[in-house]
């Protein structure tokens, strides 16, 4: 007798998990529209026929929080992760797994909204519970350590302190998951990017910048990012021909044709061909990376609501091309 067909629903588990992955990629072609709304649908779904306290529910609910980060809907993103942390510690309680995940993403939508101080609470408090119960060298741990030290970074400005959380993170994930392993080697970047660029020149350290970046694109040669952050490490350790071609490298990497995505490392690209002396690309960089800080301030409002590190490259970069410009 022939096996018969079944035809799974609009609720069953391998649609939802289609779905939730269609929705991903709609994000990464930026269709954002289409991402949000079938993150809505999937949400409802998963709602409906596993309950608001299921993993898979509430993975939903952080994908279409993180949707509504980039639409700017940054209050509608921590309305959803408040949901999400509440219901994990009323059924579950705050000690569970899934908490200290909530309070993580919780605290980088308070970061968008201004609630800094809320927000740094959180984040600290997640890294408390992952380490207490998963311990110290656990990736999961290891990711929340990361995330904390860009936010003293980037959101704070405490340079000294990202530095040390960052090192820590590093070695860790070294010992725990290996040199090579993705993990290890985004800390890495981080700890490069903060080495060259920090606002503390005490605590800069460009040659341990380059020697890290080095690293990076040995272990990772087709990631953009590695190669920018290899490029500003060339540039501030006065290697500027490197710097040039590192960051072009990172441009055709990205295959974008407005250039590289983040006006921070453009800023360095223009930099690096004015002290060549080719002053027409420099300052074609330079207008081309207003243009993206311009977008990331305003458009997209940035992923980090500090954009301290931002106005000071370029104003960095102004001041050498003798352009007079404000952000």
């Amino acid at each position: 007798m022939a096996r018969q067909k079944v035809n799974p629903g609009p609720d069953h588990a391998q649609t939802l998990w289609t779905m939730n992955a269609l929705g991903r990629c709609y994000f990464r072609l930026h269709r954002q529209s289409d991402a949000t709304k079938l993150a809505e649908e999937t949400l409802a779904l998963r709602r409906a026929k596993l309950g608001s306290y299921d993993r898979d529910t509430l993975g939903s609910m952080h994908n279409l929080a993180t949707v509504y980060h980039v639409l700017g809907r940054h209050a509608d993103a921590a309305k959803m992760e408040e949901e999400a942390l509440a219901l994990v510690q009323t059924k579950l309680g705050s000690e569970n797994t899934l908490a200290a995940w909530c309070m993580d993403t919780l605290g980088l939508s308070y970061y968008f909204l201004g609630r800094q101080d809320e927000g740094l609470k959180l984040e600290e408090q997640a890294l408390a519970l992952r380490k207490a119960q998963l311990g110290a060298d656990h990736p999961l741990t290891l990711m929340v350590m990361h995330s904390l030290a860009n936010s003293y970074y980037f959101v704070f400005g405490r340079h000294a302190d990202a530095l040390k959380r960052c090192e820590e993170t590093v070695a860790r994930a070294k010992a725990k998951l290996g040199a090579d392993h993705p993990q290890t080697l985004w800390s890495m970047s981080s700890l490069a990017w903060f080495l060259a660029t920090g606002p503390d020149l005490k605590l800069r350290n460009p040659p341990r910048a380059l020697e890290l970046a080095k690293k990076l694109v040995q272990a990772s040669p087709n990631e953009a990012w590695f190669w920018e952050v290899y490029g500003v490490a060339r540039y501030r350790t006065g290697d500027w021909k490197g710097a040039v071609e590192t960051l072009e490298k990172a441009n055709t990497l990205l295959r974008n044709p407005d250039g590289l995505e983040d006006a921070s490392p453009s800023f360095f690209l223009a930099m690096a061909y004015w002290q060549l002396g080719d002053n027409p690309k420099g300052r074609h960089w330079f207008d081309r990376s207003v243009r993206s800080m311009q977008r990331e301030l305003i458009e997209k409002k940035g992923w980090w609501p500090n954009d301290a590190e931002l106005k000071r490259l370029h104003a960095e970069a102004a001041v050498l091309i003798g352009v007079k410009q404000k952000p």
